[in-house]
C-alpha cells in the first residue's frame, strides 16, 4: 500500500517504527538509563494499539535464525551458489537440530550441513568438504618422491633467481655509469639543462626500479626445505585437522586451501574448485601424472607437469 502511494519504506525501518514507544506518547533514550518516561508530545496511536502490535510482532516466527560464527556451520563465508554466484547463508531451522546452507537469491538451492542418519543418500556439505580435502592426499609411496621433486624445484628456482640477480647488478652498474657521464657532460656545459633533466630522470627511474628488486629479502633455503617438509605433512592430514579443529581453525584451513572460496552444486552435491593453494594443486598434478605414467599414458606438456609449480610457493604459510 505504501509503494502504491509513492512512499518507499524498507521492512526493517517499518519494524523499528512499530517498536518505537515514541509513537504512543512515551520517550525512551539512552541518556535515561533504560527508563521510559511520559512525553509532552501528542501520541499517534493509543497504548492499547501499540501493545497489540507488539504482541503480534513477538508471536511471529521467521522459520530460521541466521548467525555467522557458529561451530556447526564453519563453511559460512566460504560457499557460493552454483547458479548465481552469491554467497550461501548458514541457518538452523526453528524447532529442529539440523543446520543448512542456502542461497537467498535462488529458490531450492540449499544443502544440509551434515549427513543425517535418516537420509544418508543426501551427503552433507561438511562430509563433501572432507572428501574434497582427502582428494589432495598422496599415496604414502609417493610422499618422499614428491618432497624430493619440490626440493629440486626450489633449488632450480633459487639458481634462476641468482642468475637474474647477477644480470640486474650488471644493468645497475651500466645505468649508474651512464648517469655519472651525463652529470659530467652537464657540469662542463656540453649539454643543456632541459636535456640533462630529461635523460637524468629517465635513468633515475630505471635505477630505482632495479634497486627495488634487491629490497626483497632472500629466503633461507635450509629453512624453506624444512618448512616444505612440515607443509607436505600437513597437507597429507589436512582433512583430519579440519574435522577435529575448532571453528577458527577450520576457517583458517578453508581460507588457506581455497582462498577464494568454493562453488557448491547442491543438486549434484559436488564442489567446483577454482583457485587452490599452490602446494595442494601441485600435489594433485603430481598424483595424476604418476597414475598416467603407471598406466603408460603420456603427460600432455611440461606446463601440466608437477615440476612446474608456478610462483608463490610459500610452505611457511601452512603453519596453524
Amino acid at each position: 500500500r505504501l509503494n502504491i502511494l509513492g512512499v518507499s519504506v524498507s521492512k526493517q525501518r517499518m519494524s523499528r517504527m512499530w517498536r518505537n514507544v515514541f509513537y504512543c506518547g512515551l520517550i525512551s533514550h539512552k541518556f535515561l538509563d533504560g527508563d521510559v518516561i511520559e512525553g509532552n508530545h501528542e501520541p499517534m496511536v493509543s497504548r492499547e494499539t501499540f501493545l497489540k502490535v507488539q504482541n503480534i510482532i513477538n508471536l511471529q516466527v521467521q522459520g530460521y535464525t541466521v548467525t555467522r560464527n557458529v561451530p556447526e556451520r564453519p563453511l559460512n563465508d566460504s560457499l557460493f551458489c552454483y547458479l548465481c554466484g552469491a554467497k550461501l547463508t548458514g541457518y538452523k531451522a526453528s524447532g529442529k537440530t539440523t543446520h543448512y546452507y542456502k542461497c537467498n537469491k535462488c529458490s531450492g538451492v540449499s544443502i544440509n550441513a551434515v549427513t543425517s542418519a535418516r537420509m544418508k543418500n543426501r551427503t552433507g556439505a561438511h562430509e563433501l568438504f572432507i572428501d574434497l580435502l582427502k582428494s589432495y592426499r598422496l599415496e604414502e609411496k609417493y610422499v618422499d618422491l614428491f618432497k624430493l621433486q619440490m626440493e629440486t624445484f626450489i633449488d632450480t628456482t633459487t639458481q634462476s633467481n641468482k642468475n637474474e640477480e647477477a644480470t640486474l647488478k650488471q644493468q645497475l652498474t651500466k645505468l649508474r655509469n651512464e648517469r655519472e657521464i651525463l652529470e659530467e657532460r652537464y657540469a662542463f656545459g656540453k649539454i643543456e639543462q632541459d636535456i640533462f633533466i630529461k635523460f637524468a630522470t629517465k635513468l633515475d627511474d630505471q635505477i630505482c626500479e632495479i634497486e627495488s628488486k634487491f629490497s626483497i629479502p632472500e629466503k633461507d633455503i635450509s629453512n624453506l626445505k624444512s618448512n616444505l617438509n612440515k607443509a607436505v605433512d600437513f597437507t597429507q592430514n589436512v582433512s583430519k585437522y579440519w574435522a577435529s579443529g575448532s571453528i577458527n581453525q577450520r576457517q583458517r584451513i578453508q581460507k588457506l586451501v581455497f582462498p577464494e572460496g568454493l562453488v557448491i552444486d547442491t543438486e549434484k552435491r559436488q564442489y567446483r574448485t577454482s583457485k587452490v593453494n599452490t602446494l595442494f594443486s601441485v600435489k594433485r598434478s603430481f598424483s595424476n601424472n604418476k597414475k598416467s605414467i603407471k598406466k603408460g599414458l603420456p603427460i600432455k606438456s611440461d606446463e601440466e607437469s608437477f615440476v612446474v609449480a608456478g610462483v608463490g610457493l610459500e610452505p611457511t604459510t601452512f603453519g596453524l
